[in-house]
């Protein structure tokens, strides 16, 4: 009979990215506002991992949510 283990529940932290600067065809449009793209997202992120991890993951799921690559972003609440 195996033992039954318990696991750690992770706690998870929604963050608000906002002043998404996209990356568009369009040099007037850094906001993507002519494209209708997002300008918050909320973005559910592994309490558990590292500031730079938590970095790396916010900026890759815009991209992914978004289909557009960035040049940077506002996230709320700050991470240290």
């Amino acid at each position: 009979m195996k033992a039954l283990t318990q696991q750690k529940p992770s706690s998870t932290m929604i963050y608000t990215i906002t002043e998404i600067q996209y990356v568009t065809d369009d040099p007037g449009d850094d906001e993507g506002n002519l494209l209708g793209l997002p300008q918050e997202l909320f973005i559910e992120v592994d309490d558990n991992t590292d500031s730079e991890e938590k970095l790396e993951y916010l900026s890759e799921e815009v991209s992914n949510r978004t289909g557009f690559c960035h040049c940077g972003f506002t996230i709320t609440p700050e991470i240290d």
